[in-house]
């Protein structure tokens, strides 16, 4: 590959950084002028983000890019995804890019591509279009990945998603309480509150994960009965393990060309590991060896940054103080491993991103990530009672729509809104169940949830992606960015009862 030649005006405005190359940092100072390196810098750094236009994202039809710097960016993510058995036709994606920016070291800083500009605030985020200034790889990595195919456009067809909010009940029984504290330092009141680890047995899997597939398929059937297409399936926190997992997406690869994208949440990750991670595989039509389309999916995972920690209120609201003693703090028993998240790209111009139930709650490490790479989507799975936007998931999910614009998505299972209603309403029989699993926040304001009552066993919801002009602090202006609506109301996807007995029937282990 030949590259371009330097800009004259790069190359300037370089000699005049190194000759400030003597210059302080900082220095103490009543005057209002900054340091004449200062505005060398931004000059710099304005040209880099403009040449890095398009970097990231598949070029579609009609808008080709001969970027040079996008071209090499592309070689580099696809080198990536590239890195894992690619004779597979189910790639679990490890060769991760932690910045595009290969001359910097990544132990300082690193950058990658960008989705939109936040409209408030005057911080360095908002200075740039299409580059992301993020913090070192050690501290926060962050993963962009992107299909090797041709997306659709935004505008052409709304992306509708099928929401599974399983599991439907939890049984006492599947939580596990291991005490750390000693029964004498749960007596000792002078000592901080004792503490134990709890953990979750997934009782409501299969053993064999062709039962899970055969249920997804007849809800995908019943769906478009009502849709004329599913582009997406997703499951809630810990709503399944890698091997049921696996079947799905490659049952989705093989059966559901429209289907764009699976997003769970997992007891495990692409390599079997235990943990708490959000899976999640796009799929898309490669040139095979002989020549013909072959279809593929593409699997990454990402664990769970914070441990959930379950406490008397808790306990109470989802009746589990007879399996957890309350006069323990019960921590989720889980490894902390490398913190990071994946930015994927949907469609041809917007990336989603993943957080898992307390992420959504603990700004570090991720939300400056989030808010300078501005993902268009954020889906916040969770293991969590109703979604109401007077809940805590609704006001988290409003600081990211606020800053840097996000559409937020949180999902819950429906089986602690059913415990948390047979709670509430034995204490008021005039209490009124929430059956919202789902809830919907955007950059406009709008606050939408997603009901899915006992009679239903999933839902389809509708978004459709709209241009939006930004503009950075410097007035330079961006027509590619998106932002995401959802229409329409929610579609109940609800199985005959005779078929959903028998599926869930099969789903449920032998005793």
């Amino acid at each position: 590959m030949e590259f371009p030649r330097i800009p004259v005006e790069v190359t300037e405005l370089w000699s005049a950084l190194v000759e400030q190359g003597k210059s302080l940092v900082f220095e103490a100072s009543t005057l209002p002028k900054p340091p004449k390196w200062w505005e060398i810098c931004y000059g710099l750094m304005v040209i880099a983000d403009e040449a890095s236009a398009d970097a990231g994202y598949v070029h579609v039809e009609g808008k080709e890019s001969n970027n040079h710097f996008a071209v090499t960016v592309d070689f580099i993510l696809r080198r990536a995804a590239d890195a894992v058995t690619p004779s597979d036709r189910h790639r679990r994606i490890d060769a991760h890019i932690a910045s595009i920016c290969t001359r910097a070291d990544r132990d300082v800083v690193c950058v990658q591509p960008k989705s939109h500009t936040p409209e408030v605030g005057c911080t360095p985020r908002v200075l740039a279009h299409n580059l992301a200034l993020l913090p070192p790889r050690g501290e926060m990595r962050v993963h962009w990945q992107r299909p090797p195919c041709r997306p659709l456009p935004e505008a052409q067809v709304d992306l509708k998603l099928l929401l599974i909010p399983y599991p439907y009940e939890i049984p006492d029984e599947a939580f596990q309480a291991e005490p750390v504290s000693t029964p004498a330092e749960v007596a000792n009141k002078t000592r901080a509150k004792p503490w134990g680890w709890f953990s979750l047995d997934q009782t409501w899997l299969p053993s064999d994960p062709a039962k899970m597939v055969q249920y997804v398929e007849a809800l995908i059937a019943q769906a478009k009965k009502k849709t004329t297409h599913i582009h997406a399936v997703m499951f809630p926190e810990y709503a399944l393990n890698w091997a049921c997992y696996e079947a799905i997406a490659n049952h989705l690869r093989d059966f559901h060309p429209d289907v764009e994208f699976l997003l769970a949440g997992s007891s495990e990750n692409c390599a079997g590991i235990k943990g708490n991670f959000s899976l999640s595989s796009h799929f898309f039509d490669e040139k095979g060896p002989d020549g013909e389309q072959v279809r593929l999916a593409a699997t990454t995972s990402s664990g769970k940054h914070h441990r959930w920690r379950l406490d008397r209120h808790q306990l109470n609201r989802y009746a589990l103080l007879e399996r957890l003693d309350p006069n323990y703090m019960w921590w989720e028993k889980m490894a902390i491993t490398q913190r990071d998240i994946y930015v994927k790209v949907i469609r041809s111009a917007s990336v989603f991103t993943t957080l898992i139930c307390e992420d959504l709650a603990r700004s570090d490490p991720c939300h400056e990530v989030l808010r300078s790479i501005g993902s268009n989507l954020v889906f916040v799975l969770l293991m969590d009672g109703p979604q109401l936007i007077a809940r805590w998931p609704g006001r988290y999910a409003t600081a990211l729509s606020d800053d840097p614009g996000c559409s937020v998505l949180t999902f819950t299972s429906r089986a602690l809104i059913k415990r948390s209603n047979e709670t509430e309403k034995a204490k008021d029989k005039k209490f009124v169940e929430s059956w919202s699993v789902g809830l919907w926040k955007d950059a406009e304001g709008s606050a939408k949830a997603i009901p899915c009552a006992t009679g239903s066993h999933a839902v389809v919801i509708a978004i459709h992606g709209t241009p939006h002009f930004e503009a950075a602090l410097d007035g330079r202006q961006n027509a590619d960015a998106v932002r995401w609506k959802m229409t329409g109301d929610p579609l109940q996807v609800k199985l005959a009862a005779k078929d959903a007995n028998k599926l869930l029937k099969s789903i449920k282990p032998e005793s």
